[in-house]
């Protein structure tokens, strides 16, 4: 695997860690010495600090457990990236995502199921 596709899989890792609210897994992928400074944007081609850096993985880690919102009751997330700016020199790296967020919030499962697509009612009609 080359140096741009393993930070691909870290990256994976995080996205996966932070849809499961999983500080300790999330913690795991950053070094004692790492620096994360979380950006939004704030206007074209400008992004602003959110927060204090983190530091290292113990500082990921507390960041997740202590200040990200539980999931909602029956809810979850998806977390997407897409282009990636990967720069690699020597044992340090830099990446540069997008992120998509999808929340996903359920409501109760009806007592007779999901409509499904051409699943006939009891009244004989199709489902829409």
């Amino acid at each position: 695997m080359n140096d741009e596709r393993a930070v691909q899989q870290v990256l994976a890792r995080y996205v996966r860690a932070t849809d499961r609210r999983d500080g300790k897994a999330q913690g795991s992928l950053f070094s004692d010495d790492a620096v994360v400074q979380i950006l939004a944007k704030a206007g074209q081609d400008m992004y602003e600090p959110v927060g204090e850096p983190l530091i290292g993985g113990a500082g990921v880690e507390y960041a997740v457990d202590h200040f990200m919102a539980p999931h909602p009751a029956d809810g979850s997330s998806h977390h997407t990236t897409s282009d990636h700016l990967i720069e690699i020199d020597g044992d340090n790296a830099h990446l540069n995502a997008q992120f998509v967020v999808f929340e996903v919030r359920a409501g109760k499962r009806p007592a007779d199921g999901w409509p499904t697509a051409g699943r006939r009612t009891a009244r004989g009609r199709r489902g829409r």
